[in-house]
């Protein structure tokens, strides 16, 4: 009777355990506790002889703990991305190389913005902010993510430019298979939109500062 007792306390007490991950509004403290109830229902299962139950969560056990290993590193990441230099690697493999001439309208302010362009060779003014940006330079990823998906500035070639670009419905499936550079993207926008706001008050201050090697805008 005694160990009866105890097999069904086992069992309630993985019951328990499953309905404590339904109440979980964060998802590492759910794999964990959904690890806690495999562990416990593999218990329960061998004390009561319940072959399917230690089958089942005897295959769960090692999925929650991948899991839990694979947020973990994801929460790595993106620690990683709000500390290191910001980084658009994850971008050029899926960008496409487009050659364009001296006087060439990448796109004019108010255009739709559906590219994200970047500055491998040669330079590219951007009109309204009369800034130049070089080689390493993100341009128009501004405009992707504002409401009417238009571009906020004209960007012209100075010279003959080489540019990667990636069209806005890839950015938005890379930002959601990599969450870590949807942050990086993030940081980009806000630092380019402060960026811009100095130059425009520079320009109307008749003083043009000198932009960095790595720029966006648009």
């Amino acid at each position: 009777m005694e160990v009866t007792g105890f097999v069904d306390l086992a069992g309630y007490a993985a019951a328990a355990l499953v309905f404590l991950t339904f109440s979980m509004k964060t998802l590492m403290p759910l794999r964990v506790v959904a690890v806690a109830s495999n562990i416990a229902f593999l218990f329960y299962g061998y004390l009561a002889d319940l072959t399917p139950i230690v089958i089942l969560h005897g295959l769960l056990l090692p999925l929650n703990l991948y899991r839990t290993w694979e947020h973990q590193q994801l929460l790595g990441r993106i620690k990683n991305a709000l500390q290191a230099p910001t980084s658009i690697d994850v971008l050029l493999p899926h960008m496409t190389m487009q050659t364009v001439d001296e006087g060439t309208v990448l796109f004019r302010r108010g255009d739709v913005a559906d590219r994200l362009y970047c500055v491998m060779s040669g330079r590219v003014l951007i009109e309204e902010f009369d800034r130049c940006l070089e080689q390493g330079a993100l341009i128009g990823e501004i405009g992707l993510f504002t409401q009417a998906q238009t571009r906020t500035a004209t960007a012209v070639a100075i010279e003959t430019c080489q540019l990667s670009w990636i069209d806005r419905s890839a950015v938005l499936v890379l930002c959601q298979k990599h969450p870590e550079f949807a942050l990086v993207l993030t940081r980009l926008v806000a630092q380019r939109m402060a960026e811009n706001q100095d130059a425009l008050r520079g320009k109307l201050a008749g003083t043009h500062p000198k932009p960095p090697n790595r720029r966006a805008t648009g």
